[in-house]
């Protein structure tokens, strides 16, 4: 494992056989998304005389298909070695994502219905509920939540630890 220096005090971690090939380009840090943590390791790649295009890290060191994606098991999108990356369907992918900023509850799958006073755990899947059901307690909610997501996500389920 060897570490690339990005702009913004950032670091990423690549496997040493992929370290000799991407330390030849200046790496960015650059946000994952307007509002988020989170950055991706990018660079401008040159696709002809006086044209770039930028590319992300994860992107140059799997290679998928046009259409796929690339997920960071543990999340951690600068961690960037083989063995926390794989190719996989947009769907897939955000299977494995973390809270939303507009999270309230602290769980991922899990909010309150101030209407009804309860903890509603919802899991959807290909835009159906396979789950969406009230609970009094919110342990109760994040527990629901966890079993559903382990059954319909597998292993792109990404579990609230309690």
């Amino acid at each position: 494992m060897k570490k690339i220096k990005l702009t913004k005090n950032k670091f990423t971690i690549v496997d040493d056989e992929d370290y000799e090939k991407l330390r030849l380009y200046t790496w960015h840090a650059t946000p994952v998304r307007k509002g988020h943590k989170g950055f991706y390791a990018t660079t401008n790649v040159k696709i002809s005389h006086n044209k770039y295009k930028k590319s992300r890290m994860h992107r140059e060191i799997m290679q998928p298909q046009t259409g796929m994606v690339i997920d960071h098991i543990d999340g951690d999108s600068l961690n960037n070695q083989r063995s926390n990356l794989r190719i996989c369907t947009v769907s897939e992918n955000v299977r494995n994502c973390s809270l939303y900023k507009t999270n309230t509850s602290g769980f991922k799958g899990v909010h309150w219905n101030q209407k009804k006073k309860r903890w509603v755990a919802r899991v959807r899947l290909n835009g159906k509920a396979v789950l969406n059901k009230m609970f009094v307690e919110k342990i109760d909610a994040v527990k629901a939540y966890n079993e559903k997501a382990k059954e319909y996500f597998g292993e792109f389920a990404r579990i609230n630890s309690l």
